[in-house]
């Protein structure tokens, strides 16, 4: 049996990943697709994107919005929308496998 791996992002604190599986799929379905994350949501998806593997790249300017979108397959995920007025897709499953 494996270990729990506590995991803290910003003020949101877990005692296992599994936690904080919990908690992103409880926060997308809380969501209309299209719909922009706000709040205490926005802020814990900004702490968990800092451990995304490429989050330099995908913060380029800044980020002004997190919007929850269908991907081909019709799963929910997150769009990061920028300053410069781009997006893009963020996984929160890369994020995630990042912090150890």
């Amino acid at each position: 049996m494996s270990r729990a791996i506590p995991v803290s992002l910003g003020k949101e604190h877990f005692d296992k990943k599994d936690d904080v599986i919990e908690r992103i799929h409880t926060l997308v379905k809380s969501y209309d697709v299209m719909s922009f994350v706000q709040g205490d949501d926005k802020e814990f998806c900004l702490n968990l994107f800092k451990h995304h593997p490429r989050y330099l790249e995908k913060l380029g300017d800044g980020i002004l919005g997190i919007q929850i979108r269908l991907d081909v397959y019709g799963n929910r995920n997150f769009h990061i929308h920028r300053k410069d007025g781009s997006d893009e897709v963020i996984s929160w499953k890369k994020c995630l496998a990042a912090i150890k």
